[in-house]
């Protein structure tokens, strides 16, 4: 009788052993879930908890992640700060999405982009959205003229009362030679190339003078784009 009942014992551990559970009814540690099984499950059945770290389940990680989690990653252009990329090759101006062989916007094709944002070299109708590489604002609006008054040349500048055009110096403004304002004849502020400009009248020449030019009393004239000149704003601008 003792033989048979050592049998079996024998014979129940040993199908103990082939259903994978050890004699007191557990898994044996060889048997821990494997990498076909997500991390959150393992968490369901409490044995483990605590024992595998917080993780997305590993089927986001093995196709490269979920949609949500994709949409928290920034694309590699927009890593840092919003610094401007260059639209054209140097010695080009984007003009109207088209790269012409310019370096200012006085060839645009577009006769209301004529202020370059030099950072991005692209001619813009305003310089509200213009930054440099530092993500710092050029708001200000600047035509300056040859010496002769003519041939005006927008560009983006910084609002700084200490740099042009805002600093009323446009002697060194003008690409290729003296700089000065440009003339509104019959003080027209009509005549001036810049929405930003007024005209003040002068003793045998009229000024298209920037709003808010240091100390040049443009507050309250009217502007070439409409409204009046502001200089309580910051920055000065027509309203």
């Amino acid at each position: 009788m003792g033989t048979v009942r050592g049998l079996l014992v024998g014979l129940g551990l040993a199908a103990l052993a082939a259903c994978g559970l050890g004699v007191a009814g557990t898994r044996p540690s060889s048997d821990a879930p494997d990498s076909g099984v997500p991390l959150g499950d393992a968490g369901a059945e409490g044995a483990v908890d605590g024992a595998l770290p917080e993780a997305s389940p590993r089927s986001d990680a093995g196709d490269g992640g979920s949609e949500d989690a994709r949409g928290d990653t920034q694309p590699a252009s927009d890593t840092g700060a919003d610094a401007p990329v260059a639209a054209c090759l140097p010695l080009q101006v984007l003009c109207d999405g088209v790269c012409i062989p310019a370096t200012d916007c006085a060839t645009c094709n577009n006769p209301n982009a004529k202020l370059l944002c030099k950072p991005t070299r692209t001619c813009v109708t305003s310089c509200s959205a213009c930054r440099d590489l530092t993500s710092m604002a050029m708001p200000i609006e600047c035509f300056a003229c040859n010496g002769q008054q003519e041939s005006p040349l927008g560009s983006c500048e910084y609002f700084d009362a200490g740099s042009f055009c805002l600093n009323a110096d446009y002697t060194t403004a003008y690409k290729g030679g003296f700089g000065a304002r440009c003339n509104c004849d019959n003080a027209d502020v009509a005549n001036c190339p810049g929405k930003e400009q007024v005209c003040k009248a002068g003793s045998a020449t009229d000024w298209c003078t920037t709003c808010g030019e240091v100390g040049l009393g443009t507050s309250g004239l009217p502007c070439k784009g409409g409204g009046t000149c502001n200089t309580a704003l910051s920055p000065p601008r027509c309203q």
